[in-house]
């Protein structure tokens, strides 16, 4: 249930902020949030919104924009997690209690910031280490688990993840 964390490769045309908002561009950016979700979800509100704009050449996103998307994140209705403050955004037929993958994150486009991560991939990483290993201690789960999801390093975020999966769990 380990598989490598991957991000969508797609190519759109490029747009300003502008014209990223017009109703005649709607069909195109919902294409692509599309093409997103089935690649990466479940994925964070913040990166989902990041890769959206990217694909369209936008380096930033302001107000309009966010508001905009995430208008036409509810009209795509889909199913909503939130941890730690972030919203978190599941595939039709993806269910947050049933999810049993972990991906291991990795450099460059590959690479997911531990904010990223929902929590019920976390937990799948420390049940995980839990039967391979039978019996560790708090501080090596931890460890373990967060290096299964592609972390080398356990920060304060990365161990607060963590931490959370475990009580979660």
């Amino acid at each position: 249930n380990v598989v490598p964390y991957r991000t969508a490769e797609l190519f759109a045309a490029k747009l300003t902020a502008e014209a990223f908002v017009l109703p005649e561009n709607k069909n195109a950016v919902v294409k692509v949030i599309r093409g997103v979700m089935n690649a990466q979800a479940p994925i964070s509100h913040g990166m989902l919104t990041r890769k959206v704009v990217q694909v369209f050449g936008i380096t930033r996103a302001g107000a309009r924009i966010h508001e905009y998307l995430d208008l036409l994140y509810r009209e795509l209705g889909y199913t909503v997690t939130s941890y730690g403050g972030t919203q978190f955004f599941w595939n039709e037929g993806q269910s947050p209690a049933e999810y049993n993958l972990v991906r291991a994150s990795a450099e460059g486009d590959c690479k997911r910031e531990v904010a990223d991560v929902p929590v019920e991939e976390a937990v799948n990483a420390v049940c995980l280490v839990l039967e391979r290993q039978i019996s560790l201690g708090e501080d090596d789960l931890i460890r373990e688990g967060a290096k299964l999801l592609g972390y080398t390093r356990s920060g304060g975020n990365v161990t607060t993840l963590m931490a959370d999966a475990i009580e979660y769990a």
